[in-house]
């Protein structure tokens, strides 16, 4: 398993990969390959081109692949990604919005898919899944990657899905602090969409 992850050269983003990824990926000594891929222009499309990124780095290593946002660090060793059985196709956090914002339990509300930490099995399933990911991301620009990619996910019977446990993909609340509930993060999600998404600030 490797993890990979990528950013846009001469925006922000470089500067956070730098700050949050990068020296968490080598205070563990864990097998990375990160890609500097150019501006495509707005935050929908560069966001939109992890899917590319994740079908070219199975593609490219011929291994399962864990996929970090660039804004992520790693606190603690990663232990359960190195550990998901190899039956597996896809792990990702399923996220209750009321219940991390909130801090309510609605025993209906349907969760979400968070794009932020993902493990992917190479495997032809997965590689079909993520073509599609692909087309449909560039058939909806306007629609975010990750939405998109719960939606195929929801449409498919034969993929053996994992629910990655919030302390891997544990998004800070609007004031910077842990959520309540999270009592152990491993891998924390710094947000910076919230400062970066709407502002052309590398034009």
């Amino acid at each position: 398993m490797i993890i990979v992850s990528y950013y846009t050269k001469n925006t922000p983003y470089e500067t956070v990969i730098n700050k949050c990824l990068i020296p968490s990926l080598e205070r563990f000594n864990l097998e990375s390959d990160i890609q500097a891929i150019d501006d495509l222009g707005n935050w929908q499309n560069n966001t939109g081109y992890k899917s590319k990124l994740i079908r070219d780095m199975l593609l490219k290593h011929k291994q399962p692949v864990v996929f970090l946002d660039s804004d992520a660090t790693i606190e603690q060793y990663p232990y359960l990604l190195y550990n998901i059985q190899d039956n597996i196709d896809i792990a990702y956090h399923h996220f209750l919005w009321k219940k991390h914002w909130r801090n309510e339990i609605d025993p209906n509300e349907k969760h979400q898919l968070l794009s932020g930490t993902m493990y992917f099995a190479y495997n032809e399933r997965v590689l079909k899944l993520i073509n599609e990911w692909i087309i449909k991301v560039d058939e909806n620009i306007n629609v975010w990657e990750q939405k998109t990619l719960e939606d195929l996910v929801n449409s498919k019977t034969d993929l053996k899905i994992e629910n990655l446990p919030a302390e891997y993909c544990c998004v800070l609340m609007q004031d910077n602090s842990i959520p309540k509930y999270i009592n152990n993060p491993i891998i924390v999600h710094h947000q910076a969409s919230r400062k970066y998404k709407n502002r052309r600030l590398w034009t």
